[in-house]
């Protein structure tokens, strides 16, 4: 029951489609016959036009029928070129013969759009024997001033915004170039002639003439810190079918510095990637990773040029040797593998540390604190300006010698001394000061850690009771000695 149903629904189907390519083409036809029938009332009227003219110059007929021969005449004039002009307005077309999409070599993504004049039964126009005296049939030999767009949600994408073609001849095709604003894979092409507009929304074919696959990153260059890591959001899109297996390179990093290609979705590193079907692009990251150290050859704040490469099979052998970074760039553009040139920006930076010998000091009210400090540049840059800064409780005050330090560099100390007095009126208890510093690195403010110092401040130690505490007890010492003497005597 199923299949029959199933056949029936194919029947109808197959019904409706004919029927649909009947009604197309009978109006197709229905047009030429208007046409047609339009010449021949127009050959008809016009004889006897002319002959009316010939009576009215000879003064046989009146001026009243002369008009209305002459009315005739342009009416059926009028109604064979509206004829003419319903039948090409249907039958004239600028077709989008393809639309594909490449990459220039400053990675910038273009689109080539071919239209073609097409016109299926124009043609049959010339077997009618059309004179041009009733309609010029270079209009129907070509199209002129025809206004080619590119939109993507109904916003134009191209540069130039539109291109004008000035004319297409029949059966002939013109391609116009446009370099896309927007890398899109499918957009709407809105073209412009005969006083009509067509818009045809397609997607773009990869043009693989120049590139088998692009590399590009929106992040070319960065800033990285010694013993820190750049990260670069690379996006891959292929332009061909015969390939869909690449291996990742990168070429033109020094030896000390290290890297990986990273799936952003995954966190899976990555040698090579593979294209499943119908898949034509792939988001992956890569990151660079500096050492600690400063290897030889490379210099604070100079660039390091390098290349990450995505190529096929037979390239990949190719740029496995060992080659120097110029000769890189003299084959790069020969090319059809993605490649995408990169930089990092090795700036090291100063990294401040204060080192106190203890955190915790004891004081009576009539005492002070005297204590060393010790300002420590561990970074990798050099440290100026050298600030260091006390927070003491209300009212107590503090003396720093010195208070500033021009320069420290790599791996330098510096000892610094540091007095912090309470007020004379101190109570007693818990107090706490905070000890930090600031400085100048590579034109980057650098903050040390937060150090707080805790004091406890005692009482003054109370001593005429304590020296009648040590009498006491030698008088009652020397009482227990003389009465263990007489028990010993007896």
């Amino acid at each position: 029951m199923k299949r029959f149903k199933f056949i029936v629904f194919s029947m109808v189907i197959l019904i409706v489609s004919f029927t649909c390519i009947n009604a197309q083409q009978e109006s197709s036809n229905k047009k030429l016959l208007d046409l047609k029938n339009a010449e021949l009332t127009l050959k008809h009227i016009r004889s006897s036009y002319e002959i009316a003219l010939e009576l009215k110059k000879s003064g046989l007929i009146s001026d009243l029928e002369f008009s209305k021969k002459s009315t005739e005449y342009l009416k059926a004039k009028v109604e064979y070129q509206r004829a003419l002009l319903d039948f090409t307005g249907t039958e004239a077309r600028v077709l989008i013969q393809s639309a594909t999409k490449r990459i220039d070599k400053k990675g910038r993504p273009h689109a080539k759009i071919t239209l073609l004049y097409s016109a299926r039964n124009i043609e049959a126009l010339y077997s009618l024997g059309i004179k041009e005296d009733l309609f010029p049939l270079d209009f129907l030999k070509e199209l002129q001033d025809i206004y080619v767009s590119l939109y993507a949600d109904d916003y134009i994408i191209s540069e130039p915004y539109q291109v004008k073609i000035d004319k297409i001849a029949l059966g002939k095709t013109k391609v116009v170039d446009f370099i896309l604003l927007k890398d899109v894979e499918s957009l709407e092409i809105s073209v412009y002639y005969i006083g009509k507009t067509d818009k045809t929304k397609a997607y773009l074919l990869k043009d693989s003439s120049t590139n088998v696959i692009t590399l590009n990153s929106s992040q070319f260059s960065q800033e990285v810190n010694l013993g820190g890591e750049a990260l670069f959001d690379l996006s891959l899109e292929r332009y061909t079918r015969e390939s869909s297996v690449f291996r990742l390179h990168v070429k033109g990093l020094p030896k000390d510095v290290s890297y990986e290609f990273i799936d952003p979705d995954s966190n899976a590193r990555l040698s090579q990637i593979k294209f499943q079907e119908g898949t034509t692009s792939m988001k992956l990251q890569l990151k660079v990773y500096l050492p600690r150290e400063l290897p030889v050859g490379m210099v604070i704040d100079k660039p390091i040029h390098f290349y990450a490469l995505c190529l096929d099979e037979q390239e990949s052998k190719y740029f496995n040797r060992d080659m120097d970074i110029k000769n890189y760039k003299k084959i790069l553009n020969d090319l059809k593998g993605g490649s995408v040139e990169l930089e990092i920006i090795p700036i090291g930076i100063g990294k401040l540390d204060l080192n106190l010998l203890n955190m915790y000091r004891e004081i009576r009210v009539d005492e002070f604190v005297k204590m060393k400090i010790f300002a420590k540049n561990s970074g990798t840059r050099s440290l100026n300006n050298i600030n260091i800064i006390i927070d003491v409780p209300l009212e107590w005050k503090s003396e720093i010698e010195p208070g500033f330090i021009r320069q420290l560099d790599k791996n330098g100390e510096k000892e610094v001394n540091l007095k912090i007095i309470p007020p004379i009126n101190v109570s007693v208890g818990d107090y706490e000061v905070k000890i930090k510093a600031d400085a100048i690195s590579g034109g980057k403010k650098v903050d040390s850690d937060e150090k707080n110092l805790r004091i406890h401040v005692a009482s003054k130690p109370n001593i005429i009771g304590t020296i009648l505490l040590i009498v006491f007890l030698a008088v009652l010492i020397t009482a227990i000695v003389v009465f263990g003497l007489k028990l010993t005597k007896r």
